[in-house]
């Protein structure tokens, strides 16, 4: 939501198991919402993958805080990034939000990670 709203990671992580554990939607209404159909953009996710995994995410930002949550369908690994202010953009186009969520997903997969230089 774009604001007044309050959640944790945990919520956020109950929700995840929810949705994608059947709880919530019959599975032909799962698959059509994880089927892409705008340039990688389903039916309120993202669609993609990171390190030949495939992937479901979104986020959001307003003054004052951030979110991000990716979920890893076949591991079933999620990943979920609150911050308190609107953060600053990294690498290339991409949040810090969004970048630290990424590095926690190869992280969570047993991969590594190379932090940039401190400034």
């Amino acid at each position: 939501g774009a604001g007044s709203l309050y959640s944790t990671t945990a919520d956020l992580h109950r929700w995840t198991v929810a949705l994608f554990g059947g709880k919530l939607l019959r599975p032909a209404s799962l698959t059509k919402m994880t089927t892409p159909v705008d340039s990688g953009y389903a039916y309120g996710l993202a669609v993609g993958s990171s390190d030949g995994r495939r992937r479901f995410s979104h986020g959001g930002s307003a003054v004052g805080f951030a979110s991000y949550l990716t979920y890893y369908p076949e591991s079933q690994v999620t990943i979920v990034v609150l911050a308190n202010a609107r953060p600053p953009v990294i690498q290339g186009e991409q949040a810090a939000i969004v970048v630290v969520a990424n590095w926690l997903g190869i992280l969570a997969h047993g991969g590594t990670v190379t932090l940039p230089a401190r400034r």
